[in-house]
């Protein structure tokens, strides 16, 4: 916690001074103003990075794995929210101050309100490590590595790693296609200044939802399939703008680009962290080398991408960016279905056994069950208006179940009793203050429903 705010506000130092400059010589000295900026932002960035494995190390100490994806999905579109309404600000201050007063004073706006969130961030409170997980960091990193040496290491032991990274490789090297959807755009579709804007902001209210839809699927599913739909939907979005011959056909293609980036931001907070714990690694390092191994494909995917376009034409570009997006989902299945398998086969007898498909016999058993732990809640907690609704629709389940006796599966049964009893106990306008007493858990098939 300490490292990161020291760092945040050692990258700030830049920015004061870059303000310092703007002030005084941008009326005299334009370039010596621009020159400030760049370096300045170059080196906030610079610290930007060097904080981001402490933040995660942080993540993984105060937030519960089962509840990173759905907290990671929220933090994504808090800061594209967040981002909307700066823009929206900074535009205002923008024109409502002379040159140079409108830069500094966005600037300044911006430094101030770092060091708040700075602040706030010191109020979080780190709890200590386990001494148990110290001992094994402490001894994963004994005799100490050289940083290639820990790269090289963690790339050899980790197969999931390696097919993360080139997952997300392939994801950054189809990141040439959007990088220039919107100059496309303006110079084959005769688009204006106005639709350059309007394409941001549809990416960034996409960006902001996606977020959130990731984050629920990943913690609902406790699955990665960000990994596998994202760069699906990148590929149909760079299919469709190579297609699109209006200036509002191209709108969907920047809705999906935006859902596309939302999942690469999933990737690049959520798997590594996991990937280190289950590895018994420091957190820390695990996040730099993936940042350190993938970095170099989303820097130089622009560069090669306005090359392309350059000499070949941007439906070059995007052709190049489908087979890319392609790959990478094929990747991320590979992964997916790597990680299922290593989950059944450390799975015990009990777990093997409770996953297979059920017999007809045993879905009905299921069904009937779940009827008559809705029907109990229900009672205990006085909603005689629910029951009848409640029977209706569990006896339609319960002879379904038994023609469905091949489609269906034992979760199903847990799941619609979870559903169902929550259901009830929301609708019921005199519900007990103790809920979790009125009733003791049919615990069958509860660890087929967990797996």
């Amino acid at each position: 916690k300490w490292l990161k705010s020291g760092i945040n506000l050692v990258g700030r130092i830049p920015i004061a001074i870059a303000i310092g400059v703007i002030l005084a010589y941008a009326d005299t000295s334009p370039e010596l103003a621009v020159a400030a900026v760049m370096i300045g932002f170059a080196l906030f960035r610079l610290f930007e990075g060097m904080g981001v494995p402490a933040y995660y190390d942080l993540v993984g100490l105060v937030v519960h794995p089962r509840l990173r994806a759905r907290y990671f999905g929220w933090q994504q579109a808090a800061t594209a929210l967040g981002g909307l309404v700066a823009g929206l600000a900074a535009r205002q201050v923008l024109g409502a101050l002379p040159f140079p007063w409108n830069f500094a004073m966005t600037f300044s706006i911006g430094l101030a309100l770092s060091i708040i969130v700075t602040i706030v961030f010191l109020q979080v409170r780190e709890p200590a490590p386990l001494e148990a997980t110290f001992s094994r960091e402490r001894g994963s990193l004994a005799p100490p590595e050289g940083w290639w040496a820990t790269i090289r290491s963690i790339w050899v032991a980790d197969e999931s790693f390696r097919r993360l990274v080139m997952a997300r490789a392939l994801i950054g090297i189809a990141g040439m296609a959007p990088a220039y959807y919107a100059v496309n755009a303006v110079r084959t579709l005769d688009a204006s200044d106005a639709d350059a804007a309007s394409f941001g902001l549809v990416t960034l209210a996409s960006q902001l939802v996606g977020t959130v839809v990731w984050g629920e699927v990943t913690a609902r599913t406790g699955r990665p399939w960000f990994l596998v739909i994202g760069p699906t939907i990148g590929a149909l979005g760079a299919a469709w703008a190579t297609i699109a011959g209006t200036v509002v056909a191209l709108y969907p293609t920047f809705m999906v680009a935006g859902a596309a980036f939302a999942a690469q931001l999933m990737c690049d907070m959520s798997i590594p962290i996991q990937l280190a714990e289950r590895a018994g690694r420091p957190r820390g390092r695990y996040v730099a080398a993936y940042s350190t191994l993938i970095i170099p494909f989303s820097i130089s995917a622009p560069i090669v991408g306005g090359l392309l376009a350059g000499s070949s034409g941007f439906v070059a570009v995007d052709l190049t960016a489908i087979v890319a997006y392609c790959i990478a989902a094929a990747t991320g299945a590979t992964l997916i279905s790597q990680e299922l398998n290593r989950s059944l086969e450390s799975a015990t007898p009990a777990d093997r056994k409770a996953v297979r498909p059920p017999s007809a016999t045993d879905q009905v058993l299921v069904a009937r069950r779940s009827a008559m732990e809705v029907g109990i809640v229900a009672w205990k907690t006085r909603a005689p208006v629910m029951l009848p609704i409640a029977s209706v629709c569990l006896r339609w389940r319960t002879q379904m179940t038994a023609f469905r006796a091949s489609g269906s599966s034992v979760a199903i049964g847990a799941m619609t009793r979870a559903r169902m009893t929550s259901f009830i106990w929301r609708a019921s306008p005199r519900r007990s203050t103790t809920p979790t007493n009125t009733v003791a858990p049919i615990t069958m098939n509860a660890r087929a429903a967990t797996t």
